[in-house]
């Protein structure tokens, strides 16, 4: 029995299992591997929050080599999906359910992948295979990236879900270019909706109260007040005329 058989008998356990991106809210919390079959665990939130699986999902490995569903069953709050058998020297694979339900790029958290950087380049003589069009749509996630939760939570691990796409699909420069450019549209137009609500919520203030009276230069004119009232050291007295008595004392001392 050589190696490569004794590897098949053996169950082969991805360590610390994550995606480079997942649209969908389950979490890839094992991956396990024997010569038959492959068992993906996928925990989520509450059992509530579990999705349906259609009969199309699939295992897609480091050459697209598709490994269709067995069986799904639930634990819980956990989907346990059995697959055709992941060639045993897999590294990284993709889990395929629908747009909306994508896991790329799983890889053992216990080393970071790294993945050849190809610099995007426009070529206005290249010409895109239907099937490269196809993989920049549905792998780049772009129908799932019209959803702006889902855009808010990816958009970090978008530069490298794009060199993952390039690695994986060996595309040229110029198809990395259109898949960086359908990404940087999407950032550009949420960009621009942020900025038409950030002023629809400026005109939407109230507006300042207005003065009551000003003058033609634009300063306020301050309201006349009334007077106070005479101090009662100013007011006038009464003369009170002189009595018989004080007018001939008066004409005594003359």
């Amino acid at each position: 029995m050589n190696a490569l058989d004794i590897i098949l008998l053996q169950v082969i356990t991805m360590f610390q299992p994550e995606a480079i991106v997942q649209t969908s809210e389950g979490t890839v919390v094992a991956v396990e591997t024997e010569q038959a079959e492959t068992r993906v665990r996928l925990h989520f939130a509450s059992a509530d929050g579990r999705w349906a699986v259609p009969s199309t999902i699939l295992l897609s490995d480091e050459t697209d080599g598709h490994h269709a569903l067995r069986s799904s069953r639930t634990e819980g709050a956990d989907l346990i999906l059995t697959f055709d058998a992941l060639p045993p020297t897999t590294r990284v694979f993709d889990i395929v359910g629908d747009e909306h339900h994508r896991w790329m790029g799983v890889h053992s958290a216990a080393r970071t992948m790294n993945f050849a950087q190809v610099r995007p380049k426009f070529d206005g003589n290249a010409k895109i295979a239907h099937s490269i069009d196809s993989i920049i749509h549905e792998c780049g996630l772009v129908k799932a990236l019209e959803d702006d939760s889902v855009f808010a939570r990816l958009q970090p691990d978008l530069p490298r879900l794009r060199d993952y796409i390039v690695w994986k699909w060996k595309l040229s420069p110029h198809e990395a270019f259109l898949l960086a450019r359908t990404h940087q549209a999407r950032t550009e137009t949420e960009t621009l909706k942020r900025t038409v609500t950030a002023t629809r919520s400026l005109d939407e203030l109230p507006s300042a109260p207005k003065s009551r009276r000003h003058s033609s230069r634009g300063r306020k004119v301050k309201e006349k007040e009334a007077p106070p009232p005479p101090s009662a050291a100013v007011l006038p007295r009464k003369v009170r005329p002189l009595s018989r008595f004080e007018q001939k004392m008066l004409q005594e001392r003359k």
